[in-house]
């Protein structure tokens, strides 16, 4: 006998149950008047045992039903009461939650904008003249990328991207501005050649042009080098430029960027 049939007594004993699975244990034929009545006898002794079983049970868990009503609205009442107390301060606990959750946000948020803003340097300078250009690559290279914190190694590629990309612009700009004076150089009339300035000029003289002069040449052979090897080479702008920048750095050996001008450098 288990431990619950010690406790809890329903009328019917195990011996019973036992006895009666063996006088029932093989169903009749009902198809038989034999086997009809041997199943109604059994059902007419075993329908009402099952049903008292269950109207015993329910007088046995009366009590332990009201109990549980009892445990259960006690327990409702001693919550309500907890809650009174606890709910104010949940909610101010969350309020002061939700404006650090605020707080942080808007710090990461401009933390991306300042990124942003590196990034958006190169198209907002398109327009600019090479010494406005030469400017801003100074400012960016001074900056110490600085307050970023946990983003600081984004800010500092962008920052990098936007050099790199400023100096392509500024090459270009050196050439375009220099193509731009030469196409507005005005000959001098030949009739002017009698009042020509008795003092000649000397090649010491000229030697500032002619340095000015390479310094074009040199944009110029830079800028076809970084054309060329985005061409050829299926790189981006940015990469090509600091490859070029390496090669003229002497970071290269063996390697220069004069451009031939028949696409290879």
């Amino acid at each position: 006998m288990s431990a619950v049939n010690q406790v809890v007594e329903y009328g019917v004993t195990d011996a019973a149950l036992n006895e009666l699975r063996e006088r029932y244990n093989s169903v009749p034929d009902a198809a038989t008047k034999e086997g009809m009545k041997t199943i109604k006898a059994a059902l007419k002794e075993l329908v009402p045992l099952r049903t008292g079983v269950e109207k015993k049970r329910k007088v046995l868990v009366a009590d332990a039903v009201a109990w549980q009503k009892k445990v259960n609205s006690e327990a409702k009442r001693i919550t309500g009461r907890i809650l009174e107390i606890e709910t104010p301060l949940q909610e101010a606990k969350k309020e002061v939650d939700n404006a650090e959750k605020i707080k942080e946000q808007k710090r990461v948020d401009d933390i991306q904008q300042r990124i942003e803003c590196y990034k958006n340097i190169p198209l907002a300078m398109l327009q600019a003249s090479s010494a406005e250009l030469k400017a801003c690559i100074d400012d960016l290279k001074a900056d110490q990328v600085t307050g970023f914190a946990e983003f600081e190694i984004d800010a500092l590629k962008a920052r990098n991207d936007a050099v790199a990309h400023l100096e392509g612009i500024h090459d270009l700009r050196i050439v375009q501005e220099k193509q731009s004076q030469e196409q507005h150089r005005q000959p001098e009339p030949e009739e002017f050649a009698p009042f020509a300035d008795p003092d000649p000029v000397t090649e010491d003289d000229m030697e500032p042009f002619f340095v000015e002069e390479s310094e074009y040449q040199q944009a110029a052979d830079r800028q076809e080098a970084i054309k060329a090897l985005v061409q050829l080479h299926s790189i981006d702008d940015s990469l090509a430029h600091a490859v070029v920048k390496s090669i003229e750095a002497g970071q290269v050996p063996g390697v220069y960027t004069v451009f031939n001008y028949e696409g290879e450098c």
